[in-house]
């Protein structure tokens, strides 16, 4: 038996400031030119995800050997996983519905696998493997934690993009990915608050919400109201008197009843803010 202290440190694919280093890109001081060359660099990090030898390389390959190797030998053979193409279609339908609520039991119907209990183990053996991962409603009751429809999302942005099918309007979905996985990589607790509305992301620090943070391609005429009242709903429920409203390119501020305020700032923006 092994005994003493140990230190773990969870590996993440390159965040939007690792991708720029890596690309020689300076994101100090942004000048009119530079600032279209961050936009640019965003625009292929969104896309392209943060697996180095897959950037370095732009072999798709690699990343679908990356995905089978972790299928196959890190989950199938390790678990003993007998229904092996009801966990790939399973696999599959995760990382193209990434950012969507799911359930065990619509699971189990959709994909004719045996019991939800089924589906909550697999998807347990990929948060494992951080293939995909979990993110519950907040709830002051475990138990309805427990129970409630869960959010999933995906590892990696570029790995999803290699598997599933990739649609313009999914940049709205890969934007809160990647502030989904950043929120992980800082080491935050964080859940999705819905009541009559909803709010992507609240932060939790020692039992108390901290922070509420929505995530939107545009706010426009379609979706302000909708995506304002889910923030403002999160921010009295919690007591916060500011918010954070993430989008691909708006930055600006709101205030509201005078007292309350409203930050609305571009995703790649916030990235380089920790």
């Amino acid at each position: 038996h092994l005994t003493g202290r140990y230190s773990k440190i969870e590996l993440y694919p390159f965040s939007f400031k690792e991708f720029l280093q890596f690309h020689h890109t300076t994101y100090d001081r942004l000048t009119s030119s530079l600032k279209a060359e961050m936009l640019k660099m965003f625009d292929q990090y969104l896309v392209n995800g943060g697996f180095p030898e897959y950037l370095k390389y732009k072999d798709k390959e690699f990343i679908q050997r990356t995905y089978e190797d972790i299928i196959y030998k890190d989950i199938i053979t390790r678990f003993g996983i007998r229904e092996i193409k009801s966990f790939k279609q399973l696999t599959q339908f995760l990382f193209t519905n990434f950012t969507k609520e799911i359930s065990y039991n619509s699971l189990k119907n959709i994909l004719n696998i045996k019991s939800p209990v089924s589906i909550k183990d697999y998807i347990g053996f990929l948060q494992e493997s951080y293939l995909v991962f979990e993110l519950f409603k907040y709830d002051f009751s475990l138990k309805k934690q427990f129970i409630a429809d869960k959010k999933i999302y995906v590892i990696d942005n570029g790995m999803r993009n290699n598997l599933a099918f990739y649609f313009s309007e999914d940049r709205g979905r890969l934007l809160e990915n990647v502030v989904f996985v950043e929120l992980k990589r800082r080491g935050k607790e964080f859940y999705f608050f819905k009541d009559k509305r909803e709010c992507d992301f609240v932060i939790v620090e020692k039992n108390k919400t901290v922070a509420a943070i929505q995530v939107t391609q545009h706010l426009k005429k379609e979706n302000e109201k909708r995506e304002k009242e889910g923030i403002i709903e999160a921010m009295s429920r919690f007591k916060l008197k500011e918010g954070l409203i993430l989008t691909d390119y708006q930055d600006d501020e709101l205030i509201i009843n005078k007292n309350k305020k409203i930050k609305i700032l571009p995703v790649w923006k916030w990235l380089l803010t920790f």
